[in-house]
């Protein structure tokens, strides 16, 4: 198993010391000594060692601050031509911190550019993640790269619902679907998958009433879907048929027919679903929950992504749907019927776009995968099928607080545009679930293992 996550303290919640290190100071090594790696303290570092993403070819530095908990009080540095790692006694950074603020205090001193030079490159690159380590989740171990399993060449997205029929339903994009293929390419097809990880079979469900054709963004794609009450509910991007604007859809007979709502979001270009459990049957309360970025155009990176709800019986009436506006004082959430007042959910400096939330019903948190748009300058700036990176941010609640649980900037394989944790594949104590992403227009899937921390005991 190949360990990835960001470095950071067993106990974040009582108190711990902390030590910030430049990521440079992690890459291009293989040897750290005694316990300087924070992630499992082992003097080999290779592909382990690196805190952001664990790749055994890192590559240029970054320089981006990240945390790291070292419980020795020692740090990394490269010294020498060869790069290798010196481990020392670093003064002046150690410092005890007493709790969760704390912690994320500290953190945000990290995250500051620790020289005019770094400054400039914050627009062109993602350097670190947003928000704070997660308290619950430590990292995840994903399964080695030759585990991958890869079908439906040639197409991409793949958002995913669980419905009542205990059947996965998916779209794809810009493809032939599942072996064997549709005839004919297209914008948008529906699939449903059956099985488990290990054994499941995907098949096309020709249902024209759906299907679209023109490929990119002339053609509609299929953003997010949901199961409530055996009814799905599909999100449509591209409705303007010029990569913008988002439309709905509805089918009662899981898909053989489908209606279109009369009314669009044209302020949002990528809106998805949250989904919980079989059927929606984990959901939180009586409200749906869906997210898109702050934007228009579903290749445009935005500065947030914002929250919507709307009751589970009126899901196709516009005027229900309510914004995220806030937290109040007590963290609770504030809405509004007006779009205009909408606030951010979820803040990432010109990096919000491709994303999916699953409920993990076991662990009580809600995962958001966020693929990690290309630089200013590219010319698709969505387009992760070939390499890039994804966080996996984690909340309580839908409106947060969010951390961050798991963070690489270039994966080992493509991660594709579209990722989600479907909760169907999700064992029974929610530590073992498997990532479907569409990485090198393929649907993917592999497993991932959450590394959960030890509960925090409180103080007597």
């Amino acid at each position: 198993m190949h360990r990835e996550s960001l470095n950071r303290a067993r106990v974040p919640l009582l108190g711990v010391e902390w030590i910030l290190h430049s990521e440079r100071a992690f890459h291009n090594s293989k040897q750290c000594g005694t316990r300087t790696n924070p992630v499992d303290n082992s003097k080999q570092c290779g592909a382990r060692t690196n805190p952001v993403h664990n790749s055994k070819q890192c590559g240029a530095s970054t320089r981006a601050a990240v945390l790291t908990a070292c419980d020795c009080g020692k740090s990394c540095d490269m010294v020498g031509p060869s790069n290798h790692k010196q481990c020392h006694t670093q003064t002046g950074y150690p410092r005890i911190v007493p709790g969760l603020l704390a912690m994320t205090l500290v953190w945000l001193i990290g995250t500051v550019p620790t020289s005019a030079a770094d400054a400039p490159r914050l627009p062109q690159q993602i350097a670190a993640p947003p928000y704070p380590p997660s308290p619950v989740i430590a990292g995840i171990d994903w399964a080695p790269l030759e585990t991958v399993v890869r079908r439906a060449k040639g197409s991409d997205n793949f958002p995913l619902t669980w419905s009542d029929d205990d059947a996965l339903y998916t779209t794809y994009g810009d493809g032939f679907g599942f072996e064997p293929f549709v005839p004919v390419k297209l914008s948008l097809g529906l699939a449903r998958i059956t099985g488990m990880p290990h054994n499941f079979q995907g098949t096309n469900l020709r249902s024209h009433s759906i299907e679209q054709y023109g490929g990119g963004r002339k053609g509609m794609k299929g953003w997010g879907i949901l199961s409530v009450k055996g009814v799905l509910y599909l999100w449509l991007g591209h409705a303007d048929r010029n990569g913008g604007q988002a439309q709905l859809a509805w089918s009662g007979d899981h898909g053989a027919t489908w209606t279109f709502a009369d009314w669009r979001f044209e302020q949002f270009g990528l809106v998805g679903f949250i989904n919980f459990g079989k059927d929606y049957a984990d959901a939180r309360n009586a409200f749906v929950y869906a997210y898109s970025h702050d934007g228009p155009k579903a290749d445009g990176p935005a500065d947030r992504f914002i929250l919507m709800r709307v009751p589970q019986d009126r899901i196709t009436d516009r005027q229900s749907w309510q914004f995220f506006v806030r937290r109040n004082d007590q963290g609770l959430p504030i809405w509004s019927h007006d779009v205009r007042q909408r606030g951010a959910v979820f803040e990432h400096r010109d990096a919000c776009l491709r994303s999916a939330i699953t409920y993990n019903a076991a662990i009580r948190r809600y995962l958001w995968w966020q693929a990690i748009p290309q630089p200013p300058g590219h010319k698709d700036r969505g387009d992760t099928r070939f390499e890039g990176g994804f966080g996996v941010y984690d909340a309580p609640e839908p409106w947060g607080p969010w951390t961050t649980a798991f963070f690489t900037k270039q994966w080992d394989t493509g991660p594709g545009e579209h990722g989600d944790f479907p909760s169907k594949w999700m064992s029974q104590h929610g530590r073992t679930l498997y990532l479907v992403f569409s990485g090198d227009d393929h649907f993917c899937v592999r497993k991932a293992t959450l590394q959960i921390r030890p509960p925090t005991r409180s103080a007597p």
